[in-house]
């Protein structure tokens, strides 16, 4: 049976979901209400596009192939799965029943262990003034980068500007940024030769001399 479950703010500009197309995004927020306190749930799509797409055409299986391709779901068993990042999302009410399903295989946690988002890896920290660094800012700043580009992206256009934006981008945002600003004006891009974002990042134009 479905669960009452809460949304923080800042989900809506975490790297990993801004990444999602926006029906993937609401989907993994329904699988919160599938898990249980330990984040495991049946892994049904046809019955989460029931439950929770009754009036729209979408593809659920291409949705939660998004999730499982983030490794924000990972299946597990005989038609388990379990949400890796649950408790980043969730404070749990401490009266909640235990997890009536098996705990994932070795396999499945070894996929947790080497994900690009585990909580290790992720952590979030805060300075001497109390501001968050690391993934906070990161995310932020892709968030900025998304609205700065010419053309709207969505899908697997923003899933591969995200994992170009890991790779390509190492603290310099700002002049990243400034590149973008001034690649605009250019004659190219102001007729509409618009290169794919990830493209654009993997050519590193910030860093010509």
């Amino acid at each position: 049976m479905p669960r009452v479950r809460t949304i923080r703010p800042e989900f809506f500009t975490a790297e990993d979901i801004v990444a999602l197309s926006a029906s993937a995004r609401l989907l993994y927020i329904a699988l919160w209400c599938e898990a249980d306190r330990e984040g495991r749930m049946a892994w049904t799509p046809a019955t989460f596009r029931l439950r929770y797409f009754p009036a729209d055409q979408i593809d659920i299986d291409k949705l939660a192939g998004e999730l499982i391709e983030r490794e924000l779901v990972v299946p597990y068993g005989d038609g388990l799965a379990y949400l890796p990042n649950f408790t980043t999302w969730q404070c749990l009410n401490a009266r909640e029943s235990a997890s009536k399903l098996p705990a994932p295989d070795a396999s499945a946690r070894v996929k947790q262990a080497s994900g690009r988002d585990s909580d290790a890896s992720m952590e979030k920290r805060e300075d001497a003034s109390g501001t968050r660094t690391g993934r906070e800012t990161r995310e932020q700043q892709f968030v900025t980068f998304l609205r700065s580009w010419p053309t709207t992206l969505s899908g697997d256009r923003r899933l591969e500007a995200a994992r170009a934006w890991r790779r390509m981008v190492n603290g310099d945002a700002e002049t990243v940024m400034a590149a973008l600003e001034a690649e605009k004006q250019s004659e190219d891009w102001q007729a509409g030769a618009v290169p794919e974002p990830s493209v654009w990042l993997a050519a590193r134009p910030w860093a010509r001399s």
